[in-house]
């Protein structure tokens, strides 16, 4: 991105909400922080991320535990959101991630702890922020929560991001 973006919105004037939602757009087509499945586009954690942190309200990551037997390795995450200027608690998402879900067999158990805080995150702000998301023109539900057979196509739009901003 070449511009540095300000945002001032505030949730009860509904026309600076419309107007981020063009810049949250904007943001989320330049650096391909979405992925088109099966003919729709959802944003990507990152995009989450965009939309609270200009929003002054990030993620932290409260919980993860270990769910995990014999057969399965499964963790469970818990994130909240805060206000960045008064640390109050706004919202919360809980996921799970285990090596029995498509594609991921062979995750090592790290990459499957860290799945759930992702999943957590996006759930996190899915829960306060789906309204503006959709307002921005994709769907509510977090891409990391669809199938993982059509994550491919959110993994190439962040590889094509992350070449698109090192050329920058």
């Amino acid at each position: 991105m070449s511009n540095i973006i300000k945002v001032d919105v505030s949730v009860d004037k509904p026309n600076e909400l419309v107007n981020f939602a063009k810049v949250l757009k904007q943001v989320i087509i330049e650096q391909k922080l979405y992925a088109n499945i099966q003919g729709k586009n959802y944003a990507l954690v990152e995009a989450w991320q965009f939309c609270g942190g200009a929003l002054r309200i990030l993620p932290v990551v409260q919980k993860v535990e270990n769910l995990s037997d014999d057969d399965v390795i499964r963790y469970r995450a818990k994130v909240v959101l805060k206000r960045l200027d008064t640390s109050e608690i706004i919202g919360s998402g809980i996921a799970i991630c285990t090596n029995k879900e498509k594609g991921k067999q062979y995750f090592e158990e790290y990459a499957i702890a860290s799945m759930a805080q992702t999943r957590a995150i996006g759930k996190a702000y899915r829960n306060g922020f789906g309204w503006l998301m959709k307002l921005a023109g994709y769907e509510a539900t977090p891409a990391e929560e669809m199938d993982f057979a059509n994550k491919v196509q959110a993994d190439q739009n962040k590889l094509d991001g992350i070449k698109a901003a090192n050329k920058a």
